[in-house]
């Protein structure tokens, strides 16, 4: 079940197949804030931890000249790791 907006009708929060109260409609929305914010943080810390450490490779594996990787492999790891 879906919220297609929470409506203060009385004492019920419209829902696409049945009615609950709205604390129960305001509960949902709150937790799947929650559960979007868990999930990119939980995405992006496993993209810190798997690719950070092979920033080097990454740039070869895209075709950069070993100049490029000496000189930018740094800046990958920190754009890489610090996106948590």
């Amino acid at each position: 079940m879906t919220p297609i907006g929470c409506r203060e009708s009385g004492r019920t929060c419209a829902w696409r197949i049945a009615k609950f109260p709205t604390i129960f409609c305001e509960l949902a929305i709150w937790l799947a804030a929650a559960q979007s914010i868990l999930l990119g943080v939980i995405v992006a810390a496993l993209i810190a931890v798997l690719a950070a450490p092979r920033a080097s490779s990454r740039l070869h594996m895209i075709g950069a000249s070993p100049e490029v990787i000496r000189s930018g492999h740094r800046f990958t790891q920190v754009m890489l790791g610090g996106n948590v």
